[in-house]
C-alpha cells in the first residue's frame, strides 16, 4: 500500500465451513453476552499474535449445507481495522491480497488454534495451552 492511498476495508470477513459453529461455542461459553464480530476480532488478535493464517485454499466445508465460506461481517464495522490493516501491510504480510482475505486468514488461523487447545473450556489444561502459546501473557509474581 503506497503512503497516502486509502486503505481497502470493502468486502466481508469470510469463516471456513469447519470452523463457523466453533464461533457459536465459543459465543455461548466465553463471550456470553458478545457478538460474533467481537469473538472474530479476538480470533484475529490471536491469529496475528501466534502468525497463525488458515490460507483460503484450506477452507473447508461444514455444516448442514456443506458451505466452505460463511459471512462473517463486513471488514468496515470492525473496530480499528484501518490501523490493523496498516500494521498488516507495514509487516509485509498483506502482498497482493486484498486486506478481507488477509484478515480471514487470521481469523480463522486464530480460530483453529483456539479450538486446537480447547478454549472455550476455561479449564487449567486450556488455559495453560493459552498461556504456552503466549507467555508474554503470565503475570510476574
Amino acid at each position: 500500500m503506497a503512503e497516502n492511498m486509502e486503505i481497502d476495508t470493502t468486502g466481508a470477513v469470510s469463516i471456513s465451513g469447519h470452523l463457523y459453529e466453533y464461533v457459536d461455542v465459543l459465543k455461548n461459553k466465553v463471550f456470553l453476552d458478545s457478538d460474533k464480530k467481537t469473538i472474530h476480532q479476538f480470533a484475529l488478535a490471536v491469529g496475528i499474535a501466534a502468525d497463525r493464517k488458515l490460507p483460503r485454499s484450506k477452507f473447508e466445508k461444514g455444516g448442514e449445507d456443506n458451505k466452505e465460506l460463511y459471512p462473517g461481517s463486513q471488514l468496515a464495522t470492525h473496530d480499528n481495522i484501518e490501523a490493523i490493516v496498516t500494521l498488516l501491510d507495514l509487516q509485509g504480510n498483506l502482498g497482493q491480497s486484498k486486506p478481507n482475505e488477509i484478515v480471514s486468514e487470521y481469523i480463522n488461523g486464530g480460530l483453529e488454534l483456539l479450538e486446537g487447545m480447547s478454549f472455550e473450556s476455561q479449564n487449567e489444561e486450556s488455559r495453560e495451552k493459552f498461556l504456552q502459546e503466549f507467555p508474554y501473557l503470565i503475570a510476574e509474581e
